[in-house]
This record gives structure tokens, sequence and C-alpha cells, in this order.
């Protein structure tokens, strides 16, 4: 990792002999896989591997056809394609939603996620009008807003350039270094060598 990470700390998320099928097709079979608060795990593979499968079994977005997976704590997830996250007028009032959602008016946390990952100069543009790795920031921002202690991502780097791609690792990097945890799922070697605790190959 490019900075010192704390020593990872209590198991949050947790995967028994856990197995995903879609149909008659098994795409993951048989999973162990411990994610401790304080680490960063990432997630690599070819495509069809089951890396989705993964991510959205830890987030609680697909159940395991067999075997168990457990969180003792909120899991957030964002997936590869953001437009299915982003509907509000504005990069801000996207990133505000989440937080209308749990009942939450923290404008400061708003303005926190913006300027972690670079989207002040944005926050009046609507997000459809973005490039694709400004919508994927936005929807990284308007995700992470809510706190969860685990962030769940899937491909965050894909269409993202040299300074957004700075400003995600840093965010994530933060993330970890106040106790909370990622996992990624990215074909990007590089990135996983400079932040990566862990990394999983499926």
């Amino acid at each position: 990792p490019g900075t010192t990470a704390p020593a990872p700390g209590e198991v949050v998320v947790r995967t028994r002999r856990a197995s995903v099928a879609h149909g008659p097709r098994t795409v993951l079979a048989g999973v162990d896989l411990e994610v401790r608060a304080g680490e960063i795990v990432a997630v690599l593979g070819r495509n069809g591997s089951g890396k989705t499968s993964l991510l959205r079994m830890l987030a609680g977005a697909h159940q395991p056809s067999t075997g168990s997976v457990e969180a003792t704590v909120p899991v957030a997830y964002v997936p590869q394609e953001p437009d299915s996250l982003l509907y509000a007028e504005t990069v801000r009032a996207e990133v505000a939603a989440t937080l209308r959602l749990l009942r939450r008016d923290d404008p400061a946390a708003v303005d926190r996620w913006l300027a972690a990952l670079r989207l002040e100069p944005l926050a009046d543009r609507h997000p459809r009008s973005l490039s694709v790795g400004q919508r994927q920031r936005v929807a990284i921002a308007a995700v992470a807003v809510g706190d969860a202690p685990v962030l769940v991502l899937d491909e965050p780097t894909r269409g993202i350039d040299a300074a957004s791609l700075d400003a995600l690792e840093a965010a994530l990097v933060a993330h970890r270094d106040g106790g909370g945890a990622v996992v990624l799922a990215t074909h990007d070697v590089e990135l996983a060598a400079r932040v990566a605790s862990r990394v999983v190959v499926l």
C-alpha cells in the first residue's frame, strides 16, 4: 500500500461456503471470505469470473444459492453502471438525496464528499451531462455520503482520468484509515498494488 495502513480490525462481512447461481449456471462456488474494518480488498479476475456477483452478494443485493453471508455493519454498493443511481437535477442534489433518504440533514457531509472526489466544480451540473468517469465519482459520493462502514465498488475506475483516480484513491484510503472497509472489483492491477491490503483473484 502507498501509505501505512492501520492493522485490520474486526470482521465486518463474512461469507461461508457461499455460492451464486444465475439460473442453471453456477458463477461462484464455495467462497469463504472475510472483510475486516480498516482494510481495502481488491477483487481481480477476467470478465465473467464472478466479480460482480461476489460484490452484489457481499452487499446483500444477491442472496447466495448455498452457504451464507453475514454483515455486522451497513454495506453500501456502487454498481459498475453509475447511471442507475443518478436521477437528481444537480450533482450536489444527487449527493444530498442519500442523506434525505436517511432522514439526515448534513450539508457539511455533502461538501466533504464533493471535495474528496473533486466534484466541487461540477456541483451545479446535471449528473447525466458528465463524462463516464465523472458520473462514476458522483455515484460513489452519493453512496459514500451515507457513512456506511463498508463500501463495495464495482469497477470504480472505469472511464476515469488521472486526476479523478488520484482523488478516488485518496478517498478510499481516508475511508480505510477512518476504520472503514472497502471492497473493489478492478482490472487495474497497479491500483490494487497501491491501495489494497489484500487481493482476491477469481
